[in-house]
């Protein structure tokens, strides 16, 4: 990967993802919070397990937008918008998904690190084993 473009990411993956939010939906805490909370699961699933295949930072930005976009978007546009309780463990739910993405991208790859590439193809594979999905949120 261009060393450009590596930083780019660096520096997309550490600050909030700006995201318009429509006024009626908008959280009092602010979505930044969230897309920092998702942040440190990431960081932290990728710290974990036997495997120490770094997880750079094009695979970390793209379980990012990914997650944030299609589960705790909807999730939170959800509980504005009707009288659904917020899933007090949406947030546990993401820490098991991005551990099994993380340790299935790892144990299948042969590549000093994972790149957004193989994020992509892992996710695919491990689709029908995602607690997000089982959710019904997207799908």
């Amino acid at each position: 990967m261009d060393e450009r473009y590596r930083d780019i990411y660096r520096r997309l993956y550490r600050r909030p993802y700006r995201f318009r939010w429509p006024e009626p939906w908008w959280p009092p805490f602010g979505p930044e919070s969230f897309f920092y909370e998702l942040v440190k699961i990431i960081d932290d699933s990728c710290e974990k397990g036997d495997s120490k295949i770094p997880v750079r930072e094009d695979a970390r930005y793209f379980l990012a937008i990914n997650l944030y976009h299609m589960i705790l978007v909807p999730v939170m546009m959800r509980d504005q918008a009707e009288p659904f309780p917020f899933p007090e463990d949406i947030f546990d739910i993401l820490r098991s998904d991005c551990d099994l993405i993380i340790n299935a991208s790892r144990s299948e790859s042969s590549a000093e690190e994972i790149t957004g590439g193989a994020m992509l193809s892992t996710c695919a594979r491990v689709y029908t084993q995602l607690k997000g999905a089982a959710q019904n949120i997207w799908g």
